[in-house]
């Protein structure tokens, strides 16, 4: 298997049903990865987000699985996102030794971001299941400004046939029309997003 690092874009809320899922950014291609997840891990990671000194007067579970294993000599040394399943994404969180830890997406993202560590996702899965946005489509539907080198096409989505089968081929794994993800003004982050916002996944995309 080939891997490739993934750039983290924070969580964002999207159409139809204000779903909020994490975004990762495949910078050699520019093309997106979008992992659904529910509502409580979205909050969890969008504070970590906003204030970088997010902390509890007593350890978290994620603090206590990083702590335990820096203790006993098996340090997480990076996430990987192997595979991709009906909009399921199987993850483990590698260690210095080898081993490897089955974990949701959610989950690994998290400890990832805590210890530094790079995300890697599986190229092939990724060329499957990612979904290439141009520079003006990915400031204006995510917020995520990037500069041009010049070595990735300035290509709308929407103008582009290897694009347009990439996304659609993503809704139909989602159950999604085309026209239900993105819509005509921008989605929302998750500021402002309050508890009685409508639905969520029915169980996280890695589980």
């Amino acid at each position: 298997m080939s891997f490739c690092e993934m750039e983290y874009h924070s969580v964002h809320v999207l159409s139809p049903d204000n779903d909020p899922c994490i975004i990762l950014r495949w910078p050699e291609r520019n093309r997106i990865l979008p992992i659904w997840i529910e509502e409580t891990e979205a909050f969890a990671i969008a504070a970590r987000d906003e204030d970088e000194q997010f902390g509890s007067r007593r350890p978290l579970t994620h603090d206590v699985l990083i702590h335990a294993l820096s203790r006993i000599g098996s340090p997480v040394v990076e996430l990987r996102i192997a595979s991709c399943h009906e909009g399921v994404f199987l993850c483990s969180l590698v260690l210095s030794d080898g081993e490897e830890i089955d974990c949701r997406p959610s989950d690994g993202i998290t400890v990832a971001r805590m210890l530094g560590v790079p995300v890697m996702a599986e190229e092939a899965m990724l060329n499957q299941v990612s979904v290439f946005l141009n520079e003006t489509d990915l400031e204006a539907y995510l917020g995520i400004t990037v500069e041009s080198d010049g070595e990735v096409p300035s290509l709308s989505a929407s103008g582009n046939s290897e694009a347009d089968a990439d996304f659609l081929r993503l809704m139909a794994d989602l159950g999604m029309a085309e026209d239900e993800l993105f819509i005509e003004s921008p989605p929302d982050t998750l500021e402002g997003y309050t508890d009685d916002s409508p639905g969520s996944p029915d169980s996280d995309k890695g589980k």
